[in-house]
């Protein structure tokens, strides 16, 4: 058999905890059993699966080992007549002292471990609470980001049989999901929706809801059941499709949760709708498929002739019984083979190939924008665990050295080293467990904080919390680092025979070559540790400061954008009308300086399929050997659009009101696109043709390219044509408007201009620019936030690390430091001595954290924005701040040797 993987010599390990005769009877069955389990898991579900499979294990076992261990001490019996001896080496209550002629509870040693382990951490109250305030810390944040990791990526989906979904893509026009529904043969359901706001009108005050139309597979697929009333049914699909189903937190707060709403009329966009049924609150809207939060469920008819066109489902299915991934997606890949030949149009690309789509479990397509950040959060909390284990490790190897004559003593006495490293590790996993309390108290702040600065789009984190499952893992947690910080001492003072350990123990005695070697290996790893935190909080800090200096192509500054959405009920005409009237009105309020609108905005996020065309673009008689390109973005706009925008034309001119009164065939189009076509950023009188136009477009002007898809997407070639074109037709719309009044005060006026012109449309959201252009950083600088809050603790323990090491170092060599000085040392050769010695440790762990912070970085790729993961500057700086901060923990040891008296110090030693 292969070489075992980390979990699977975890459980072994683990398995050793158990009472011999178990072990021996079913200890290698449970392990190999386990090893193939976890393989079997890690091959057909991935590492999420497999760490899924190694949690349940591991919880089943410990359970297991104790009760177990309960059985056989329900079975021995007690011993008796204990004397309450001296609490030192030797009495008759210590740990060590052989008790004979009587059965012992097996649980006995353990309690006696407790004792002794209490009554020496009451002995040092310092090194405790230091050791429990520095496990706390790391235990706390751990616990904290696995709560997050847990709830989003590693709970089921609250669907039946959640493993058998899977997500199929966006953007699928209906076409292709019939071809699906009628060819595919993998499936138990498929199920497609489309989402959007709509406007509810009628009762009560005008409001937008977030709907999402369905089809009829889908709730049911999903285990939807009704609350009041019922589900979507086929027949609804039927003529008019004139019902609704309400999301039970909508019933709640519009309607007050009236027990009579089914069966009631509502008017939605303009069109009248029976209210069907309310859904269960236990229901979950799939985030992915419909949506964050859904209102009003529809019925979408996916052969209704006017959305063939539209690419704008998206589609999740239930495979059969015994139907994996890969067959279902050979059977795709097939089916998209036979239908390239009858539709090339839409599933071939310009070089020949098939636009295949890569099938995925729902689970995975639901948390794969953020999984990637969760697992680096995860990876940075637990290096800084490992920093404070490794700072507790060197605390208790300390302190084991000014015990070793105790130790030594108990070895003559005649404690085994089994017995005397199981008392050491006692102790080191009562001071995790009491770190762990510590921790569980600071994971419930973490947990709150997270909820509270969270940037969003995190799905499920409202479910965030400490349950049950949590505090089983913050136990494990701090156990697992309580033997892991605590097996070093243990192991250290275990190896030591009584011999060398007494004459250690003296008064005159100097550190072993074995513990300072120790000690120093501990500190590289926590300054090496340290050291790839810091490269990675300072690659994202740095990666930010050049977002901070991108220019989006906008003024954000006095701009705020005010999404509408014109139902189905108001005509082209009426849009168009709209405009003007909205702007004229606006363009009155005072402290307002511009007035515009479009079908999209910059930094709106809203799905190219709702808001946005995809359009070929050529260019004519443009004396270059170019392509067509296949997928530009138009943009329809209004007059004042860039002027609004704060956006400076480079050449020619912005719509005018005549250019819609006109034919309206002109275009402005970008900077990029106009050197792609035509060589130079002067395109002014050139002429492109849109794919489905029969005249083609005048350039009449050029703009810079404007982010419109936030500063990390940059900047794509782009068209902006007439609002006349295309705009008018979608029931999306956006205004602009630059004013000096404050938001406050003008949002109210921006609502009564609003409604004047459309009495029925309700104005939801009124949000400044600086808002959403703050948002599409907010996850870079929440992640940066956060790991340059784990990369100081790394740098405090560290430094911490350090000048403990230092100083305990220098109390042991004071005799030395006596004689140096007493045969005319200077005090600045003492001060070079100790920090030589300080310094070159710091070196060494410099060193391999450099060569860790380069593998390292190159995971980080992939959130950089204008610098590299290899960025010497980042490198360079962080290295020389953590040897500063080493050098300042070692000068006030190396001060302390210096001023220290020769002879006193003889005298004393």
């Amino acid at each position: 058999m292969s070489a075992s993987s980390l979990p699977e010599r975890f459980y072994r390990a683990l398995l050793r905890t158990a009472p011999t005769d178990f072990r021996e009877a079913h200890g290698a069955d449970l392990a190999e059993l386990f090893g193939d389990l976890y393989r079997e898991a890690l091959r057909r579900g991935g590492i999420l699966a497999a760490l899924s499979l190694w949690l349940r294990s591991t919880r089943s076992l410990i359970v297991c080992v104790f009760a177990e261990h309960w059985e056989r001490a329900r079975s021995a019996r007690p011993d008796r007549g204990m004397g309450r001896g001296r609490a030192g080496v030797g009495g008759p209550d210590h740990p060590d002292v052989p008790k004979t002629g009587r059965l012992r509870n097996p649980l006995d040693p353990l309690r006696q471990d407790l004792r002794f382990a209490l009554r020496s951490f009451l002995r040092r109250p310092g090194l405790t609470a230091a050791a429990i305030l520095i496990l706390g810390v790391g235990i706390g944040a751990t616990t904290t980001i696995y709560s997050v990791v847990d709830t989003v990526m590693l709970r089921p989906l609250p669907y039946p049989d959640p493993g058998k979904l899977v997500y199929l893509g966006a953007g699928i026009r209906p076409l292709r999901y019939v071809e699906w529904g009628d060819n595919l043969e993998s499936y138990d359901a498929l199920g497609a929706a489309t989402s959007g706001p709509v406007d509810l009108t009628g009762e009560g005050p005008p409001q937008q809801l977030q709907s999402s139309r369905v089809t009829p597979d889908l709730l049911p697929l999903l285990g939807a059941t009704p609350h009041l009333g019922r589900l979507l049914m086929w027949e609804d699909y039927q003529g008019d499709g004139t019902v609704a189903l309400l999301g039970f937190g909508h019933w709640q707060t519009r309607w007050g949760g009236d027990p009579d709403i089914i069966g009631r009329q509502i008017r939605v966009g303009g069109q009248p709708l029976v209210i069907a049924g309310v859904l269960s609150p236990e229901f979950e809207a799939p985030a992915y498929i419909t949506g964050d939060r859904v209102d009003i469920w529809l019925p979408l008819d996916v052969e209704e002739e006017e959305i063939q066109s539209w690419s704008i489902l998206r589609v999740v299915g239930r495979l059969r019984e015994g139907v994996g991934l890969g067959g279902a997606q050979a059977e795709l890949n097939a089916l998209h083979t036979r239908m390239a030949e009858e539709h090339p149009g839409i599933l071939v690309r310009r070089d020949g190939s098939i636009r295949h789509l890569r099938i995925m479990p729902l689970h995975i397509a639901t948390v794969r924008g953020v999984s990637g950040a969760l697992v680096l959060l995860m990876g940075a909390v637990w290096l800084m665990l490992l920093i404070a284990c490794a700072n507790v490790a060197n605390l208790l190897l300390a302190h084991g050295t000014a015990r070793a004559r105790e130790i030594a003593l108990r070895g003559a006495l005649g404690a085994s080293r089994g017995r005397i490293m199981g008392q050491l590790l006692t102790e080191s996993v009562a001071l995790a467990l009491a770190g762990g309390v510590l921790g569980v108290g600071l994971a419930y702040l973490g947990v709150a904080a997270f909820l509270r600065f969270n940037p969003g789009g995190v799905p499920r984190i409202e479910d965030l919390a400490v349950d049950p499952r949590i505090l089983l893992f913050a136990l494990l947690a701090s156990v697992a680092t309580g033997i892991l910080f605590g097996m070093f001492p243990a192991l250290h003072a275990a190896r030591k025979s009584v011999g060398d350990a007494l004459k250690e123990g003296g008064a005159s005695a100097t550190p072993s070559r074995r513990g300072r070697r120790i000690r120093s290996g501990l500190v590289v790893t926590e300054i090496a540790l340290a050291l790839i935190l810091l490269t990675g909080a300072g690659l994202f800090f740095r990666s930010l400061m050049r977002v901070a200096e991108v220019d989006p192509g906008f003024e954000s500054e006095g701009l705020i954008t005010v999404p509408l959405t014109l139902g189905d009920h108001y005509s082209t005409a009426q849009r168009q009308q709209f405009t003007w009237e909205v702007a004229d009105r606006i363009g009155g309020l005072p402290g307002t300086e511009a007035v515009a609108s479009g079908l999209t905005v910059p930094f709106q996020y809203v799905g190219a399929s709702k808001c946005c065309m995809w359009q070929e673009v050529r260019g004519e008689n443009v004396g270059l050997e170019v392509e067509p390109l296949s997928m530009v973005m138009v943009h329809p706009i209004t007059p004042d659009f860039f002027r609004t925008l704060g956006t400076q034309v480079t050449y020619g001119r912005e719509f005018e009101r005549d250019d819609d009164a006109g034919d309206g065939m002109n275009a402005v189009i970008n900077e990029s696109l106009a050197r792609y076509f035509f060589g130079t950023d002067d395109a002014v009188g050139r002429s492109i043709h849109l794919q489905g136009w029969e005249r083609s477009f005048t350039v009449v002007g050029v703009v810079p390219g404007i982010h419109h898809w936030g500063i990390y997407q940059g900047t794509e070639p782009a068209v902006y044509v007439s609002y006349s074109h295309w705009g008018a037709f979608s029931t999306h719309y956006h205004l602009l408007v630059r004013s000096t009044t404050e938001v406050e005060a003008l949002t109210p006026l921006i609502r009564d201009a609003v409604r004047s012109a459309a009495p029925d449309l309700p104005v939801e959201e009124i949000v400044p620019m600086r808002t959403r252009v703050e948002a599409s950083v907010a996850g870079q600088r929440f992640l940066s936030i956060l790991l340059g809050t784990f990369a100081a603790v790394a740098l405090i323990l560290a430094t911490g690390g350090i000048y403990a090491s230092m100083l305990y170092t220098v109390g042991q060599r004071r005799q030395e430091m006596g004689i140096r000085l007493a045969m005319g040392a200077r005090s600045q050769q003492v001060v070079g001595l100790v920090l030589r010695s300080g310094l070159t440790v710091t070196a060494m762990g410099i060193g391999f954290g450099i060569v860790g912070s380069l593998a390292v970085a190159l995971v980080l790729r992939s959130w950089l924005y204008g610098i590299s993961a290899t960025d010497p500057t980042t490198l360079i700086g962080v290295a020389l701040i953590l040897a500063g901060a080493a050098l300042l923990a070692c000068l006030v040891p190396a001060w302390m040797a210096s001023r220290s008296d020769p002879l006193e110090t003889l005298k004393a030693e």
